[in-house]
């Protein structure tokens, strides 16, 4: 359970850190916005993809 604590406060760091990035970079929140909450679900898919593939590894 506490790693799944770590994991969510490390992604919330993650996130406004890729937010100030983009928000440097682009200038403007709202493109800043919309780039990060793409990056973000991509990752998210992605972690979602990786368990479901570890766990039906793990029933065989």
């Amino acid at each position: 359970m506490k790693t799944k604590h770590l994991l969510l406060g490390f992604g919330f760091f993650l996130y406004a850190g890729l937010l100030t990035l983009a928000i440097v970079f682009n200038g403007t929140l709202i493109e800043a916005v919309k780039d990060v909450s793409i990056v973000t679900l991509g990752t998210i898919v992605g972690y979602i993809i990786s368990i479901k593939g570890s766990n039906s590894k793990q029933e065989r």
